[in-house]
């Protein structure tokens, strides 16, 4: 399974400006998940998510 912000780099490429605002938000909200869950998880499973 691709880290979100993986996904989101990708979305960012095939939708570039013709991407919808409602994805750019997911895409936001993505972001800000990953980061909380990255500080969140212990450290040894870090290596795994990026």
């Amino acid at each position: 399974m691709l880290p979100f912000s993986a996904v989101s780099i990708l979305i960012n490429i095939a939708f570039d400006d013709s991407i919808s605002t409602e994805l750019k938000l997911v895409n936001e909200y993505a972001n800000v998940y990953t980061l909380l869950f990255a500080f969140w998880f212990p450290s040894r499973y870090r290596s795994c998510i990026f």
